[in-house]
């Protein structure tokens, strides 16, 4: 589910970081290959971990979210009609640790040159991290009426789900290959997501279908997206049902579910999953 021993790409590690990055690579391949099955969160992983028996390695993407979590008919019908009548700024949120390997500087640089050329947007910004006194430093340079806010950690329970339907889009700007799991909570909400273009996150978004794609690291492109969004906010509204049902189709239950069974497809003497 992550390849945490990896380096960011664009970093510059010590020797000795990278050497680590190195060796634990070579030695996690060595553990997997030697698998009889092995479970992936995107190909990407799959593909450079399991480069032999290609045929004992299954992609099962990562959901946190329960089906109460999501929205039901009602309440998404409230929430598109919401976006619908869309008015004033338009709203992103990030959600996660404010680290570099996050892309929050990427957003940042994005945003304020979206401010410079009078995009209506507002950002709010829910985590910690060591990147936080230098986010909290380039919101004052924006000035008091910045409409950028660091918002601190809330719970992750259903405040946290009720809070996600006021945005019009959540912005995931990993430079990392990870795959955060934000994403199918936002998709929990109806809420279409703004995303690099990594493996990991190629996997869970659909380009034009339940967010946007753009290019990892890249900030004038993320830019230009959320300059296109602020003037045309519709597709974000439409894309809210399609959200919905990608969540409903992969919830935690539903996730180990899956892996049960490519368990019990593997081992039939295993009981199968209820």
């Amino acid at each position: 589910e992550s390849a945490f021993w990896r380096l960011v790409p664009g970093e510059r590690a010590p020797w000795r970081r990278r050497v680590r990055a190195a060796v634990t690579e070579r030695l996690n391949r060595a553990c997997v290959e030697r698998s009889e099955i092995s479970t992936f969160t995107h190909d990407g992983y799959r593909r450079s971990l399991l480069r032999r028996h290609a045929e004992r390695g299954h992609v099962v993407e990562a959901s946190w979210i329960d089906h109460e979590n999501v929205l039901d008919d009602a309440q998404l019908s409230g929430v598109i009609e919401r976006r619908s009548r869309h008015a004033g700024s338009l709203k992103l949120v990030f959600v996660g640790r404010l680290t570099p390997e996050k892309g929050l500087l990427v957003l940042l640089d994005a945003v304020e040159s979206a401010l410079r050329e009078k995009v209506a947007v507002q950002l709010d910004i829910f985590g910690d991290g060591p990147l936080r006194e230098e986010c909290a430093r380039r919101i004052r340079a924006l000035g008091e009426s910045a409409p950028v806010q660091l918002r601190g950690t809330m719970p992750y329970d259903q405040r946290f789900f009720e809070a996600m339907r006021a945005y019009d889009a959540l912005v995931v700007p990993s430079i990392s290959d990870e795959q955060p799991r934000v994403v199918f909570d936002a998709y929990a909400q109806g809420l279409p997501v703004i995303a690099s273009r990594t493996e990991g996150l190629v996997q869970c978004v659909d380009d034009h279908v339940t967010g946007f794609l753009v290019a990892a690291g890249d900030h004038v492109a993320l830019r230009a997206c959320i300059a296109r969004l602020a003037a045309r906010p519709e597709p974000l509204a439409a894309m809210s049902r399609a959200c919905v049902n990608r969540a409903q189709r992969l919830t935690h239950r539903q996730m180990h579910r899956a892996r049960w069974q490519l368990l019990v497809d593997r081992f039939p003497a295993l009981t199968r999953p209820p």
